[in-house]
C-alpha cells in the first residue's frame, strides 16, 4: 500500500534538491557575468584613454608643434577607434546569440589537422 504522505514528502524534497541545484547554477552565472561585465570594461577603457590622451595632445597645440607626431597620434587613434568597433560587435554577436537570432553551427573537427594548416 503506498503511502500518500510519504510520496508527498519525497516529491518534495526532489522539488528542493532541483531548486537548490538551480539556484547554485545561477550563482556561478552570476559569477560568470560579473567576472565577463569586469573584463569588458576594462577591454573598452584601454582603448578609449588612449584615444584621449592622443587627442588632449592634439588639442593642446601639437598640430602646429610637430604635424608629423600628430598624424601619427591621429593613426593611433584611429586604430583604437577600430578596436573599440571590433568589441562592440563582438557585444552585438553575444547578444544575438543569447537571444537566439543566430545559432551556433558546432561540428566535430580534427584539432591536429587543423592545426597543421599553413
Amino acid at each position: 500500500m503506498t503511502n500518500p504522505i510519504k510520496n508527498a514528502e519525497e516529491e518534495v524534497r526532489d522539488w528542493a534538491k532541483q531548486k537548490a541545484s538551480e539556484i547554485e547554477q545561477l550563482k556561478k552565472q552570476e559569477v560568470y557575468r560579473r567576472e565577463f561585465l569586469s573584463n569588458i570594461s576594462h577591454e573598452f577603457k584601454t582603448p578609449l584613454f588612449a584615444i584621449q590622451g592622443y587627442i588632449e595632445n592634439l588639442q593642446d597645440g601639437m598640430m602646429q608643434d610637430d604635424p608629423v607626431m600628430a598624424q601619427q597620434f591621429l593613426e593611433k587613434a584611429a586604430k583604437n577607434i577600430d578596436r573599440l568597433t571590433f568589441l562592440i560587435n563582438d557585444l552585438d554577436e553575444i547578444t544575438k546569440l543569447e537571444t537566439g537570432q543566430i545559432s551556433i553551427n558546432m561540428q566535430k573537427f580534427d584539432l591536429a589537422e587543423l592545426s597543421s594548416r599553413p
